[in-house]
């Protein structure tokens, strides 16, 4: 039985080759056997085995030449799809650090949709598409060609707006990270057979001999099953994810087919627009991804961000000092779980990545589930640092950033005097404003005795501070 690993969507030399989502896929020379040396074809998956890898991702948003589009755009639409793509790819220890976005006005490629002509584009202006996986999307509603289609082992991808939340975001990646489709090649004779006997040699002197050739044809994985691709036209039903009538390969072997293969993510949809069926990936699909990773650093070092990087927010500042906050506070990317949990002492700035030497406490001021909608709620609460549920090398803390600052002023608060000088019911309280409590003669102006200074903030927090008065304080 295969093991299925569920993908809940809340949704060496390399060449470069197109993928495209329509009935005949564009493979130009990726069909057949990979290069040698770097893929083990093992069909197990031990997360434990590959250390963290954080992918840059930026994308290029195709308007016309008034910034106008057919399928609105915004940040939080591509937000979404990043959040997708991490909740699918975090379980390979495989995440994506969200860099960006940026418009691009230009009637010609709003209406030619090429990839090429993208990259041409981005080129001849000098934007730099180096250092991240870039997604274009075009917001034009009208094409009637493939859902996207993407770069083989490669850092670019093109989306049609519309197509960009649904599974069509993480099979492009899916492809940048050497996936292939599951169908590949299922038309023609030198089709990937239905067997996975690796004890079935070919017999050459059998031009029908139904030989196990799972690592050398269709998409060299064992197992995901020979298939074809699961569209109305070969009788795929999308109310239930299966076959009304089951398939065969080029020689006739009907389909052996179990449910990893039928909802795979690298197989398609038509409408393209259905977000049904594609969910799953399988544990020898997970091993090529990352042996594609560490195969072709060329390709994939040059887009590599660090952990550290997801701690970082997409946007705004923090807040350091003076009497007026940023405008616009940090925001972090949806797509992770995150605890804020309580830390000290007095770091009016993040602390850096690496300085584990705050304390902190189990007690989260904030939690923000992955599958979190609201996005501007995924902020950085000051008092709390940081915990991602990111397992780190040799176990180290995963609890960093710490932020706390007390250089605003407080609202309000009050002054709480124990009349005998304990720490008992027997007290006198004084409420104080803004101005009252934040009046640098405060203490001063007190009588001798024992109290306790509470201040209160805009952002939920309170100070507490015992002091004793005495004659000379």
């Amino acid at each position: 039985m295969k093991k299925i690993i569920f993908l809940l969507l809340f949704i060496a030399t390399n060449s470069f080759v197109i993928f495209a989502q329509s009935l005949e896929c564009i493979t130009d020379g990726n069909d057949g056997p990979d290069p040698p040396g770097i893929y083990t074809y093992s069909t197990a998956f031990n997360e434990d085995l590959y250390a963290p890898v954080v992918f840059n991702i930026f994308y290029w948003v195709i308007r016309r030449d008034d910034g106008t589009t057919d399928f609105p755009i915004d940040e939080n639409y591509i937000l979404e799809a990043v959040a997708n793509l991490n909740i699918t790819f975090n379980e390979l220890n495989v995440f994506f650090k969200y860099k960006g976005f940026e418009n691009l006005d230009n009637d010609d490629l709003y209406a030619t949709i090429s990839l090429s002509d993208a990259k041409t584009y981005l080129s001849d202006n000098n934007y730099n598409t180096d250092n991240s996986l870039n997604v274009v999307v075009n917001g034009n509603m009208y094409y009637q060609g493939g859902g996207g289609f993407a770069d083989y082992i490669g850092n670019f991808n093109y989306m049609y707006a519309e197509y960009l939340t649904i599974y069509q975001m993480q099979h492009e990646i899916g492809h940048n990270l050497g996936l292939k489709h599951t169908f590949q090649d299922y038309g023609n004779s030198a089709c990937e057979h239905v067997t996975r006997d690796p004890n079935d040699i070919d017999d050459p002197n059998d031009p029908y001999d139904t030989y196990f050739n799972a690592t050398t044809a269709g998409d060299n994985v064992v197992d995901t099953a020979a298939i074809n691709s699961t569209v109305p036209g070969h009788d795929f039903n999308y109310s239930n994810c299966t076959y009304d009538i089951n398939g065969s390969d080029c020689q006739d072997t009907p389909f052996d087919l179990n449910q990893v293969d039928l909802e795979n993510l690298m197989n398609i949809n038509i409408p393209r627009d259905l977000n049904l069926c594609r969910i799953l990936m399988t544990p020898g699909q997970m091993v090529r991804i990352r042996e594609t990773i560490e195969g072709y650093p060329n390709v994939f070092t040059l887009v590599s961000g660090t952990i550290a990087d997801l701690y970082e927010p997409y946007s705004g500042e923090y807040y350091l000092a003076g009497p007026l906050l940023p405008e616009h506070r940090p925001l972090f990317q949806p797509g992770f779980n995150y605890r804020f949990v309580e830390c000290c002492c007095n770091y009016p700035q993040p602390t850096d990545f690496n300085n584990t030497s705050f304390s902190y406490t189990n007690n989260a001021i904030l939690t923000i589930s992955k599958f979190e909608t609201d996005y501007n709620s995924i902020m950085h609460p000051n008092h709390s640092a940081i915990q991602l549920d990111i397992e780190f090398p040799n176990n180290e803390q995963n609890v960093r950033k710490c932020y706390d600052n007390w250089n605003k002023a407080a609202l309000g608060g009050s002054v709480t005097k124990f009349n005998d000088n304990l720490i008992n019911t027997n007290i006198t309280i004084t409420p104080k404003d803004s101005l009252g409590i934040n009046n640098p003669n405060l203490i001063n102006g007190l009588q001798q005795g024992l109290y306790k200074i509470e201040k209160n903030f805009d952002d939920g927090s309170s100070q507490e501070t015992i002091i004793f008065k005495g004659n000379n304080n």
